[in-house]
């Protein structure tokens, strides 16, 4: 624990992580409080104190397969593996961050791979002998371990609560900056990244940490690294010119093991500040024989049956069995797991034993199988060098339910197998206890064996033993009249490696059997991991064959199986796991074509085509117009493994010239594919030298119009209301840049018999990138100059002529008119150019 520097003649700020109860908080008494470091796991408590034993080694039928579950069910057998999550959430998190334990100096080992803590930042900043600001935190930090082949923790942190002191406004405030991060003081882990936030932005949101361990770093033949982790950090202000250096938090321990025996799951690490357990109960029907044999084992020499003392078998006096947790002495009596090649002497000394023992322990003739305690797998088994052992008959249902028990239970609390020393002596890697339930404490035992283990059970004329647990059995003594026992051997299955391949793609799948004796029948199967989306599906091409493929039709994890059976033994089954990836889609462009022109006015489709080897994929797409605007989202007609998207937009006038239109299609896993295609937006252009409308109509002439480009030209044009000389009009679009441009000029023109001369008239329209330009210009109107400025004049108050008009037509194209003469009814156009 750190101390904090006097306040007296300094400006020293000072931060703890520590938790205060909110009714003292404005206490100077817990302002000027001794700083106290941040926690380690409940599970361990303070100095001196023996650590509590967690139920951390329950097995329950939450989370292992349950009684019943079909043995042919690869996908229900194959556990998932445990692996952080994106953030904390669900009952364990909210259950573990609202106990008790979790609101201490060390947190809450809630089991071996989750640890939460629910405490609390402590800061005070001093000037010239006083305190002026204080800031208090309360946060929650959640841990995850895993052994999903990754030896690495992963850390979140939440601020929940901040109060500040005086004010918010204060030296220390919301904008203020705390930067922290983890440290691995023995090198037995990777530091890592620091954070650094504004206190506001630690709150209300979690921040990971990730702390790894190198197997390089470890010892034995697992690798095994142990390595403390603590928090460290600062606090500043860099208007205020002040930086707290942070109390260092107090130390938590993680342990991380690269063990070869827990297939697929060959790098873990897990939180070991917590004393495993294995929990059955004396009500559970499953192994209430098994469970009731343990307990008096365990209470040796005071086990009381029916009122009356029991001693269990062999009789020897001073027996002490080991297993039992006993308060104060946290390590006394632990058992430690063994290899199955080590635990063969335990299992010699048992068969002796049971051999021996009167019908009244053990009867075979009954049905019984012959349970011994500590298990088989343990080195405190039978053959350690005492009698301080037991065995006793049981059910064989109860016995084989227990033993499977067992191989869950091993693997649920990841614990590790003791190995010699090169004096011979065991070094063991792992404590774990037996804990027997009586009373109201049921605890439901998971009778469904691990796949690609056996079941540990035992057949009706031979001994056996399982994989790594204790189970032996014998149907009765060995005679000297009994037949040579069956020496039939089961096949050798071998599923090969571990394989991944992307989705939608068959994998081959080439697994070996063996059996000198017979010829087995084989088969594959397979099981789906929780990470495939619904209606994925997965097949196997021909699973009765050695040599098969396995094809999945969305990516995850998934289990297949190679089982023999050779008709006399119980069928022989090994798994590999198939890691399915993502593939991307993959899209093109239908519609438009490169190089197309583009009607700004009129809404332009997009079409895309996409097909995806993951047919169980769905998809969406986006398509950016490339004018600035935001993309917009396609609609997406979909089939399994193709599909097409379409969007439309209408570029307007303010969208001309060149364009990239692009679209991006993203299938459910994050997979995207870019495309795009260059288009050149444009308006279309018109133009005419005269027209007229009311008692005499004169269609628009010459009426030029484009795309495509065209150019009439006339010496002359007479018509009832006007004579035109010299007349030209043209529209050209540049395919290129888009550029619309229309041009309309009369030398000059007589309206109305002669009343009206208006000399050199001429119209323009341009549209492109840069903008719309509409100008035009005359030169006399009955020999009045007029120029390029718009107005209107009355010729004998007979005739109304407005010169150089903008107007939008009723279709909302853009129009400039060089002349409009408006008499008697009749209206007349001369030289106008049109855009749109």
């Amino acid at each position: 624990m750190r101390e904090l520097r006097d306040i007296a003649g300094t400006n020293d700020l000072m931060l703890s992580y520590r938790w205060v109860r909110r009714r003292a908080r404005g206490a100077w008494a817990v302002l000027l409080a001794v700083c106290v470091s941040m926690s380690v796991l409940v599970s361990v408590p303070a100095a001196g104190a023996a650590p509590a034993p967690a139920g951390v080694g329950r097995v329950t039928t939450d989370d292992v397969p349950g009684p019943g579950t079909p043995a042919a069910d690869v996908g229900i057998l194959a556990e998932p593996k445990r692996t952080p999550p994106a953030e904390p959430s669900g009952e364990d998190v909210e259950d573990c961050l609202a106990s008790d334990e979790a609101h201490s100096e060390a947190g809450r080992v809630y089991n071996r791979f989750m640890w939460c803590q629910r405490w609390h930042h402590h800061a005070v900043r001093g000037v010239a002998g006083r305190v002026v600001a204080t800031m208090e935190m309360d946060y929650s930090i959640v841990g995850y371990g895993r052994d999903d082949q990754q030896r690495s923790v992963v850390i979140f942190f939440r601020g929940d609560d901040v109060d500040y002191w005086p004010t918010p406004k204060g030296q220390i405030r919301p904008t203020s900056y705390i930067e922290q991060g983890i440290s691995c003081p023995e090198n037995q882990c990777d530091d890592t990244d620091w954070e650094r936030k504004q206190i506001k932005d630690w709150v209300g949101s979690w921040t990971r940490f990730e702390v790894t361990s190198d197997p390089a770093f470890g010892s034995g033949p697992d690798q095994v690294s142990h390595a403390p982790w603590f928090f460290t950090g600062t606090l500043n202000d860099p208007d205020w010119g002040y930086q707290l250096t942070m109390a260092n938090s107090a130390r938590h321990n993680i342990r991380c093991d690269s063990a070869a025996y827990f297939p697929g799951r060959e790098g873990a690490c897990v939180f070991n500040d917590v004393i495993p357990r294995f929990e059955l109960s004396t009500r559970d029907p499953l192994v209430d024989e098994v469970s009731e044999h343990i307990r008096c084992a365990q209470a040796e020499p005071n086990c009381y049956r029916d009122g009356a003392r029991h001693n269990t078998y062999p009789y020897f006096d001073g027996k002490t069995i080991p297993g039992e947790y006993v308060s104060g002495e946290p390590r006394a009596g632990a058992l430690h797991r063994i290899s199955p090649e080590e635990a063969e002497a335990n299992r010699k000394v048992v068969q002796s034993t049971c051999g021996k023992a009167p019908t009244s322990v053990y009867d075979p003739a009954a049905g019984e199988q012959c349970d011994e305690y500590p298990m088989a797998s343990t080195a405190e088994g039978a053959a350690h060098g005492a009698e301080d052992y037991s065995v006793e008959g049981v059910s064989a249902d109860d016995n084989e339910c227990a033993g499977t028990a067992l191989q869950h239970y091993y693997r649920k609390d990841r614990i590790l197998r003791s190995y010699r020393a090169q004096t011979g002596t065991f070094i063991h890697q792992d404590d774990f206890f037996v804990h027997v339930g009586e009373k109201d404490e049921v605890v439901t035992a998971t009778c469904e064996p691990l796949l690609g283990l056996s079941p540990g059970g035992c057949g009706s004329t031979a001994a056996g033993a399982s994989d790594d647990v204790g189970v032996l059995c014998f149907p009765r003594p060995p005679h000297p009249d009994d037949p040579p026992p069956p020496v039939n051997q089961p096949p050798h299955v071998d599923a090969g490696p571990d394989r991944t391949t992307p989705e939608g793609t068959p994998v081959g799948l080439t697994g070996t059997v063996t059996d000198p004796e017979d010829d087995p029948a084989v088969s594959w199967s397979y099981g789906q991991g929780e990470q495939f989306d619904p209606g994925a599906a997965c097949a196997l091409g021909t699973p009765g064959s050695t040599a098969t493929t396995f094809v999945c039709d969305d990516d995850g994890d998934a289990v297949v199986a190679l089982t023999a059976d050779d008709g006399h033994n119980p069928p022989v089954t090994d798994p590999a796991f198939v890691q399915v990836t993502n593939v991307a889609p993959s899209s093109g462009i239908t519609a438009p074509a490169a190089g197309e022109l583009v009607n700004a006015r009129v809404p332009a489709p997009v079409t895309v085509a996409f097909t995806d080897p993951g047919a169980n994929d769905t998809h969406s797409c986006a398509v950016d117009f490339g004018d600035g605007t935001p993309a917009v989202p396609g609609t997406v007609s979909q089939e399994r493994g193709r599909g097409t998207c379409t969007a439309s937009h209408t570029y307007g006038f303010d969208g001309l010239g060149p364009r990239t239109i692009t679209t991006t299609v993203t299938d459910d896993d994050g997979g995207a594919d870019v495309r795009s295609v260059d288009v050149v937006v444009f308006v279309p252009g018109a133009g005419h030298a005269l027209s007229a409308d009311g008692t005499i109509d004169v269609g628009r002439t010459p009426d030029v119009r484009c795309p495509p480009d065209d150019e009439q030209a006339a010496a002359s044009l007479g018509t009832p209301v006007a004579d035109l000389r010299a007349l030209a009009v043209s529209c050209s679009v540049n395919t290129t840049s888009g550029r619309t441009e229309v041009h309309s000029e009369v030398g000059d023109v007589a309206l109305l018999g002669g009343l009206v001369r208006i000399e050199d008239i001429v119209s323009t329209c341009t549209a492109d990138a840069a903008g719309i330009v509409r100008t035009s210009a005359v030169g006399t109107i009955n020999g009045i100059p007029i120029g390029t400025g718009t107005g209107s004049l009355s010729v004998l108050g007979l005739v109304e002529i407005h010169y150089n008009e903008q107007t939008i037509d009723p279709e909302g194209r853009l129009v400039q008119n060089a002349i409009r003469a408006v008499a008697l009814g009749q209206e007349i156009t001369v030289s106008s150019c049109r855009l749109g």
